[in-house]
């Protein structure tokens, strides 16, 4: 429950502060994650053809976080294929939409 608290406390820093991400900020190109906040803002009026225009994998987040806070000691059988399946998908999602 630690982890999901600190993760509210980030992304409410990140929201009222109206922080960019960092990659962007500071290296001027897109990262594999951008577009995933606009994605869930989109998701959350309901704008789901938008929302998967900005990120198609938008989806995940809540998958991920979901694992996070399940298995809060984050060493289960399987992590490690797990870890790397999401950054391949990440990845090629990227590669494709900078195309």
């Amino acid at each position: 429950m630690k982890r999901l608290g600190l993760f509210l406390v980030v992304l409410a820093g990140f929201l009222l502060l109206d922080l960019q991400c960092p990659i962007s900020f500071f290296f001027h190109v897109s990262c594999p994650a951008c577009g995933m906040c606009r994605a869930w803002l989109a998701a959350l009026n309901l704008d789901f053809a938008g929302a998967f225009a900005y990120h198609p994998l938008f989806l995940l987040g809540p998958v991920v976080i979901g694992l996070v806070v399940v298995y809060d000691d984050w060493n289960f059988k399987g992590k490690d294929w797990l870890c790397a399946g999401l950054g391949i998908l990440f990845l090629v999602s990227h590669i494709l939409r900078s195309i």
